[in-house]
């Protein structure tokens, strides 16, 4: 499945490709936009850690400055 139509259109979106671990999984590359729709679908969450693909480094998705604002939208949207 493809990054949905709005967030592949984003253009605050953070460029480039990304790992994201969650528990004992790490999934990826997947797109910035790939990435949001997880966020969105409840996939992952601000604990889940990324890293820019090549970085060797994660950080948690709550951390990294080009998803918060998606975050927050995410995290607003799974409660109600």
């Amino acid at each position: 499945m493809g990054p949905s139509k709005k967030a592949a259109e984003d253009p605050g979106l953070p460029s480039g490709d990304w790992l994201v671990r969650h528990d004992a999984l790490v999934i990826g590359p997947l797109p910035g936009a790939q990435v949001v729709d997880k966020l969105y679908a409840g996939e992952i969450n601000a604990r889940s850690e990324i890293s820019l693909l090549g970085s060797g480094v994660f950080h948690p998705l709550a951390g990294v400055d080009g998803f918060k604002v998606h975050l927050a939208k995410a995290e607003a949207k799974l409660r109600v």
